[in-house]
């Protein structure tokens, strides 16, 4: 998937993709965490992110609301 975006965004359209962007957060417990989200997109001139993907092949439903949930979490980090 990374490569796809790397040939056809970066290549064709001059944008920036990053795998595994690293985020640390303060959880409910207090102690920092580190996070990752698979890609994330943004133009080469731009300081903010254009889209922010997380990659789920297959889960179970609570799994995917945990997902859906850490993304929002994610653009908390992002964009303050």
């Amino acid at each position: 998937m990374y490569q796809v975006l790397v040939n056809w965004l970066r290549k064709i359209h001059g944008y920036e993709i990053t795998g595994q962007w690293h985020l640390e957060q303060v959880c409910d417990d207090g102690d920092y965490h580190h996070l990752y989200c698979d890609l994330t997109i943004k133009k080469l001139d731009s300081p903010h992110l254009e889209a922010l993907l997380e990659l789920l092949a297959t889960t179970s439903i609570p799994k995917l609301e945990g997902y859906f949930e850490q993304v929002f979490k994610y653009e908390e980090q992002l964009h303050p």
